[in-house]
């Protein structure tokens, strides 16, 4: 199953079997008035909640004239499980409260990919005593052949 998320306002994915909700938001141009975040909906349910979003991340209170800000508190203010955040080439976590939230940095091994270092992330939501969401970096480089 595949699906392309391109709404401009965002969108909801459920998938009941593994009791999954992904938002998204579709990004229609890089732009210091466009915030990745905005339109996240509160979670509803016991479903593991993973959103997406393509942007910078900034600090609470700091000013940027960035395109895309994706600020601390909308992290922490979101009460998801997971949010999987794009733009930054480089891994970092982000985490902000009880919420996880990683930039994977880009796998590629292309020259000129700022940032890139050939590594992704494996992302877990276990349920168990309690909800956890751990994130494991993952090497490719030896999966690639010279």
């Amino acid at each position: 199953m595949s699906h392309l998320i391109t709404h401009p306002q965002g969108e909801l994915l459920r998938l009941p079997e593994q009791r999954v909700v992904i938002w998204g938001r579709g990004m229609v141009e890089h732009e210091p008035s466009y915030h990745p975040l905005a339109g996240l909906p509160r979670p509803q349910g016991e479903a593991w909640h993973l959103a997406l979003a393509h942007g910078f991340f900034t600090e609470d209170g700091e000013r940027t004239y960035r395109s895309s800000p994706i600020y601390a508190r909308e992290i922490r203010e979101s009460g998801w499980d997971y949010i999987a955040l794009g733009h930054c080439h480089a891994f970092a976590d982000v985490s902000q409260g009880a919420v996880t939230a990683y930039f994977s940095g880009a796998p590629s091994f292309l020259p000129g990919v700022g940032g890139a270092d050939g590594y992704a992330v494996l992302v877990r939501c276990e349920a168990g005593a309690g909800r956890e969401v751990s994130v494991q970096r993952i090497d490719l480089r030896p999966l690639v052949q010279p």
